[in-house]
Order: C-alpha cells, then structure tokens, then sequence
C-alpha cells in the first residue's frame, strides 16, 4: 500500500509543474567576465524576425552577475538563424542571418548586471537544432 501511495507522488509533482507554467526547454545560466565560455543548445522556435511574433517563453535566460563585455554567438545546424536579447527593461538587442553568415550570428557587447531573455529562431521559421556560446569579449 505504501508503494502504491508514493507511485503517485511523481504524477503530481509533473501536474503541478505544469500548471505553473514550468517550460522544460527553457535553459538559464549565470554569466560574468571572468566565466569560463558558457555553451547552450536547443531548437529554434518560430520567431522569424526582431520585432513580430516574439514568443512569450525564451528560448534561455542568462543572469549577468557584474557588468561585463561578453559575446552572444550562435550557430545553427543549418537555416538563418534570429538572435534575439531583451533585457529586464525591455531593450532589444537583435541579429538576423544572411546568405553569407553560415549560419552564424553573433551581438558583442558590454552587458550590464541583470538578467536577459534570449529568443534564438530562424528566418524560415523552422525548428532547427543550434548552439548558443555566451563568452567573455
């Protein structure tokens, strides 16, 4: 009977997650100049350009721990990807692919201490698998 009791302990622990509106994609790391380069991956979601359709869940969200210069780099596995910061006050910071970046994108920077949403999408809006390096400049 005990058994049974605890089997359902992590259906609600899953239930109640849910309801809060946990996203199990989203990724968060804490960054300042002196870390070490910071990797991230996932795929992109379905924001195709700096101003429209900004999902309302990030794709990451990074804590800056001191002002800093850093250096967001994407590549993605193929398409034109879309980066995409917003910071605690609502500035944008954004960058789309061409036909001569590779895939690659990138906004250096000097990043005051806050947390920021980073928003990674494709220009085709595609699901496309990426890479995420945020590293000291």
């Amino acid at each position: 009977m005990n058994a049974m009791r605890w089997s359902i302990v992590p259906t609600i622990v899953a239930t109640v997650l849910a309801t809060a509106g946990v996203s199990w994609s989203q990724s968060f790391a804490s960054v300042s100049a002196n870390s070490a380069a910071v990797p991230l991956a996932g795929k992109s979601l379905t924001l195709n350009s700096c101003t429209e359709n900004v999902p309302s869940t990030p794709s990451h969200v990074v804590k800056v721990t001191e002002d800093s210069n850093l250096r967001f780099t994407v590549q993605s596995q193929g398409g034109q990807p879309t980066l995409l910061i917003r910071s605690e006050a609502g500035k944008k910071f954004c960058v789309q692919a061409n036909e001569f970046s590779e895939g690659r994108v990138e906004i250096p920077g000097r990043w005051g201490m806050g947390s920021y949403s980073i928003y990674v999408g494709d220009r085709a809006q595609q699901s496309i698998p990426y890479n995420l390096t945020i590293a000291g400049n």
